[in-house]
């Protein structure tokens, strides 16, 4: 014998205090219906949070992506900026390295030495170029597995030691600007031409003679025999018209018995600069220039500095 469902379930409600029963009745299509909506929506529900839950997972990656990212342009600016100033520095060092290069070689094959210079100036070219002879062997690119920060200490390092080059390189361009203006002050050149009448010690009674006495003709012109500043024009008894030339590190020369005197006093002259003309005037027996060199105030050979003819 088969049982039939039933077609309708009744809900008793039995109050605690109140003796009156409470009764519903509920049909068997909206239990089940009832039951399936609850289903449906605890389903909903979960799928919900479950969505929820993979939505903040996907923000919570992006939020740290997006820092990372922010991250990663200011140190990539800061790389940029470093790398930059390395850049700037290492252009300033190879110009001016290149100024000076040419320095050692002008000598790598004559007769004169730089001395210290010169190894100076090479060890710098060696600095400044690798095994293969690149010259911009102070910058590397950094490889994929170098973090930023080995990054930027390595651009710091590479800075540091082109400054240091460059501090070298401007002492060594100094040192040798020094010594080039050293030889060019030198009085090695000849005031004049002409015939020398009378050499430096000889005799003049109870005087040495402090000078050369180089004969010629009134208005040959005598010029600068090293650069220098001109400190006294003017006549001076004996001497006629006179010119002195201080060509520093204690070095002077002095040009009597001018006829024309053509620089003024606080004129820098260079070498071969013409400053005067030979003359007559002052005590003497015919048109000659007579030419001192004085070293701190001392009357030398000038014959020890003059070039040969």
């Amino acid at each position: 014998m088969k049982h039939r469902k039933p077609r309708s379930f009744s809900v008793l409600i039995v109050p605690e205090k109140d003796s009156h029963i409470k009764r519903f009745s509920v049909s068997y299509r909206c239990l089940v219906s009832a039951i399936v909506a609850a289903a449906v929506t605890g389903i909903a529900i979960f799928a919900c949070i479950i969505s929820l839950g993979h939505y903040y997972k996907a923000y919570s990656s992006t939020e740290t992506a997006r820092i990372r990212a922010a991250r990663f342009e200011r140190e990539r600016a800061q790389l940029t900026a470093r790398v930059g100033e390395l850049e700037g520095t290492l252009k300033r060092t190879q110009r001016f390295a290149a100024k000076l290069e040419s320095v050692v070689n002008d000598h790598a094959d004559g007769e004169t030495s730089l001395g210290p210079l010169e190894g100076r100036l090479r060890s710098i070219k060696d600095a400044l170029k690798g095994d293969d002879g690149n010259a911009d062997v102070l910058w590397t690119p950094p490889t994929s597995n170098q973090t930023t920060e080995d990054v930027l200490k390595s651009v710091d390092l590479m800075k540091n030691s082109a400054e240091e080059i460059e501090s070298l390189l401007h002492a060594v361009f100094a040192e040798q600007q020094n010594r080039l203006y050293f030889w060019s002050s030198v009085p090695t050149m000849w005031p004049a031409r002409g015939f020398i009448t009378s050499q430096f010690g000889a005799s003049r009674g109870r005087r040495m003679h402090e000078g050369l006495d180089i004969a010629a003709r009134v208005g040959t012109p005598i010029a600068a025999p090293g650069s220098g500043i001109v400190t006294f024009v003017g006549y001076r008894g004996g001497y006629g018209y006179t010119l002195k030339i201080d060509h520093g590190y204690g070095i002077q020369t002095v040009h009597a018995h001018c006829s024309k005197i053509f620089a003024q006093e606080g004129d820098r002259v260079k070498r071969g600069a013409l400053v005067a003309h030979v003359g007559n005037t002052g005590s003497s027996t015919g048109p000659h220039l007579h030419y001192e060199v004085r070293v701190d105030g001392v009357p030398v050979n000038p014959m020890r500095y003059l070039a040969r003819r």
